[in-house]
């Protein structure tokens, strides 16, 4: 046996299953070039991002500042005092109508 001339390879290698799939012209992109196209892509977005965190920062900005009563009605010990106000003031006002007062039947003296 001696070596295979060009015209046999050539018939043994057209006959193949293998050579219709390698023998085809790939023109591939390289892991660098996917790996770049991935950081541009994830860079314009962030610079989207940015850009709309900024607008709504601005239109933050340009709001009114709350009032008094608003930023005192989210404190919590302000919202307790204020209730406990308006309760006894209620209370008072009630009592001195002489349509408030205390569901507990008062004793009655028997020496009056």
């Amino acid at each position: 046996m001696g070596t295979l001339t060009t015209e046999e390879i050539d018939r043994v290698i057209s006959g193949s299953m293998l050579a219709i799939k390698y023998n085809e012209v790939i023109d591939r992109e390289s892991a660098y070039e996917i790996l770049e196209a991935k950081l541009n892509n994830a860079k314009a977005e962030t610079e989207e991002e940015e850009i709309e965190v900024k607008k709504t920062e601005r239109s933050k900005e340009e709001k009114e500042e709350p009032s008094l009563i608003e930023r005192a009605s989210k404190n919590t010990m302000v919202r307790q005092v204020g209730t406990t106000v308006v309760r006894e003031l209620a209370r008072g006002i009630l009592g001195v109508l002489g349509l408030g007062g205390s569901t507990r039947k008062r004793k009655k003296n028997s020496l009056f």
